[in-house]
């Protein structure tokens, strides 16, 4: 299992710009690590109390498969819950008042 330690330097300097600028995007080239990045920020904000909730906006494909393997391979954000907001307008709304952080 990966640790925060196993992140880059710039994957760190990444999770630290979400920290300090609320309502950001991270834009860089697929497979640089940008999931990684914003995991161990939202992480880092829950365990500060400074967020209890995270809303994350994706490719579908990115949200299905991408998010919730990062999150589980990760021993700093394994314990973070997440709900996919997906599907007919009720089953949104049923997904976002998910007991989840993400």
């Amino acid at each position: 299992m990966l640790s925060s330690d196993d992140l880059h330097g710039y994957q760190r300097r990444a999770a630290e710009f979400v920290k300090t600028h609320r309502g950001c995007a991270l834009f860089a080239d697929c497979g640089t690590g940008k999931t990684a990045a914003t995991l161990t920020a939202i992480a880092d904000l829950f365990m500060t109390c400074d967020v209890s909730k995270a809303l994350v906006i994706a490719p579908l494909r990115v949200a299905r498969y991408v998010w919730p393997f990062e999150i589980g391979a990760w021993s700093h954000t394994k314990q973070l819950r997440y709900s996919l907001v997906v599907g007919s307008a009720k089953q949104r709304a049923k997904a976002l008042r998910a007991d989840a952080e993400i």
